[in-house]
């Protein structure tokens, strides 16, 4: 049996879904579309945001977290968790920094309030889109 590469392999037609596992067809005998997660995301860069987010789903949901592993899915759900975290913290920082410029009379001042900015809107990150099961 000669094996497929994981780009292959992934882009083969599925022809039967069992328990959430895809599988293709090859000379008669069903394979299923298995990887080991780094296999096919080893080129895949997970930020903070993105990793905070897969301890917290190994943590609250084991299976999900392993079948995401397993279909290869895993470190695309926690790049987009990333990105929508960096983004959302950018623009909190700063609307909060615009809110409450006229404290910055020093450098120190302007620390304080851009370090009171970030751990907010740190806060309301890991609320609102980390600590959520996707």
């Amino acid at each position: 049996m000669v094996q497929k590469t994981v780009k292959e392999m992934m882009e083969a037609e599925t022809v039967l879904v069992e328990n959430g596992i895809e599988y293709y067809e090859k000379d008669g005998v069903y394979y299923p579309k298995l990887v080991l997660g780094d296999e096919w995301e080893s080129d895949t860069y997970v930020g903070r945001w993105g990793r905070e987010w897969m301890r917290y789903l190994e943590s609250v949901d084991k299976v999900r977290y392993r079948r995401l592993m397993i279909l290869g899915k895993l470190k695309k759900i926690a790049k987009v968790v990333d990105e929508e975290a960096g983004d959302m913290i950018e623009k909190m920082e700063q609307e909060y920094f615009d809110k409450h410029r006229s404290d910055c009379i020093g450098f120190w001042e302007t620390y304080q309030v851009r370090e009171q900015g970030r751990m907010m809107a740190e806060e309301i990150v890991r609320s609102e889109i980390v600590y959520k099961v996707r």
